[in-house]
C-alpha cells in the first residue's frame, strides 16, 4: 500500500517560494530585457509554434536528434562541464535557451534528483565594464526574487545548468584584443560557476575572427 502512494506522489523540491515560482512560472525564465511585455508575448507565441532545431557538430557535421537531445545527452556527460553553442545572427540561439530552460524546469520539477535547474543569464548586461560576479548573479536572481544566499543552498542539493547568452555582445567590436577580453571574462565565470554546468552562446564571428 505504502510502496503504491509512493508511486503515485510527485516529489516536492525543497526550495524556497521564489524558486518554486520561478520553475513554475516561463515568464520569470526571461531575462530582464526580455521581459517587457511585447517581447514576453512574442516568446510565448514563438513557443506555441516552434518545431525542434537540430545542430551540427565541429566538423559541420548533422549531430543526431534535436538540439534539446543533444543537449540533453551532453547533460549525462561527467566530464565535459561546458559546451558553446555558436551561430549566425538570427538563428535563434537566444530563443533556444528559452526553450531548453522550460523542458529544464518541467522536467525538474517531475524529478528533482534526476533534474536540472536552468539559470538563464545575459552576457550582454555585463558589456566592456565587467561587474564582480555577485554583483552579476545577484542583478538576475533579484529578477524573480531570489538571492544569493538562496542560491547557495539550492546548489548543495540540486544541480544548475547556467546558460551564458551572447558572448559576441559583451563588447561593441570584434578586434582580437576584444575577443580576448571576452573570453578573460568568460574564463573567470567558468571559475565562479565552477560546480555547474555551462551553455555558452555565441555567434560565430566572435571565436572565428
Amino acid at each position: 500500500v505504502f510502496r503504491w502512494w509512493r508511486s503515485r506522489l510527485t516529489p516536492v523540491p525543497r526550495l524556497p517560494e521564489a524558486w518554486k515560482k520561478y520553475l513554475r512560472t516561463p515568464d520569470l525564465l526571461l531575462t530582464q530585457e526580455e521581459a517587457d511585455p511585447t517581447t514576453a508575448a512574442d516568446y510565448q507565441f514563438l513557443y506555441q509554434c516552434r518545431t525542434p532545431i537540430h545542430l551540427l557538430d565541429e566538423q559541420e557535421q548533422p549531430i543526431d536528434g534535436s538540439a534539446e537531445d543533444c543537449i540533453l545527452r551532453w547533460l549525462q556527460q561527467r566530464d565535459r562541464p561546458c559546451a558553446l553553442l555558436l551561430g549566425d545572427l538570427g538563428d535563434g540561439k537566444t530563443f533556444f535557451t528559452y526553450v531548453l530552460a522550460r523542458r529544464l524546469a518541467e522536467d525538474f520539477l517531475r524529478s528533482p534528483k534526476a533534474g536540472w535547474i536552468p539559470l538563464r543569464l545575459s552576457l550582454r548586461e555585463l558589456g566592456d565594464r565587467p561587474q564582480r560576479f555577485r554583483d552579476f548573479l545577484e542583478q538576475r536572481l533579484r529578477e524573480f526574487g531570489g538571492d544569493v544566499a538562496s542560491w547557495n543552498e539550492i546548489k548543495r542539493e540540486y544541480r544548475f545548468l547556467i546558460m551564458l547568452d551572447g558572448l559576441d555582445e559583451m563588447s561593441l567590436g570584434m578586434s582580437d584584443a576584444a575577443v580576448l577580453d571576452n573570453l578573460t571574462v568568460l574564463e573567470d565565470l567558468m571559475e565562479q560557476f565552477r560546480g555547474c554546468r555551462l551553455l555558452v552562446t555565441s555567434r560565430k564571428m566572435a571565436i572565428y575572427s
